[in-house]
């Protein structure tokens, strides 16, 4: 455990910061590059990036807590344990759920768009869905420290269903940024 129990919703809010601006960061830059580059270059190049972070992720400093101290054995056992955990499961299924349907959002979204914006529209709406997790991740952690994970979800779930709704109905270029708003 990296964070304090108290600011772990903070710091996972830092962490998906981090996550949605490297995705936004990704997808401006490849709608950048595709006007002057072949894709096949685009992909080639920004292909290594991955390697880089590998290395980047070898130099960070060992964080120590319970988890860490215990043997190899004992981690196996834990990783055990947690397939068989109700709770484990819940939260997988819940995750699993939530990225789901975002990839079929996203992976869809850039097709809707071209088809009733243009393709110019595609790189900026498309951007949107990482942009957002940006400005509220760290706020909204910080609250679910405050006011509960639980109440937190319920409400990310009811907001998230009004989203996807809203986004299937939407058929003007605001009504596209105000569902994934």
């Amino acid at each position: 455990h990296a964070s304090e129990k108290d600011s772990s919703g903070r710091s996972a809010g830092l962490f998906m910061v981090a996550l949605s601006l490297s995705s936004a960061l990704g997808i401006l830059t490849i709608w950048y590059f595709q006007k002057y580059f072949p894709w096949d270059q685009i992909f080639f190049v920004f292909s290594f990036l991955p390697f880089f972070g590998f290395f980047c992720l070898l130099a960070l400093p060992v964080v120590t807590s319970l988890s860490t101290s215990l043997s190899v054995h004992h981690q196996f056992k834990l990783i055990k344990r947690s397939w068989h955990s109700y709770t484990a499961l819940r939260f997988s299924l819940l995750w699993f759920g939530l990225a789901f349907v975002n990839g079929l959002a996203v992976g869809f979204l850039p097709v809707d768009i071209k088809n009733m914006f243009g393709i110019q529209f595609v790189g900026p709406l498309s951007t949107l869905f990482y942009l957002i997790p940006i400005f509220f991740s760290y706020s909204i952690g910080k609250v679910s420290d405050t006011r509960g994970r639980k109440k937190m979800i319920y409400f990310s779930l009811v907001l998230g269903a009004l989203s996807l709704i809203l986004l299937w109905l939407a058929e003007t270029v605001w009504l596209v940024i105000l569902s994934v708003v």
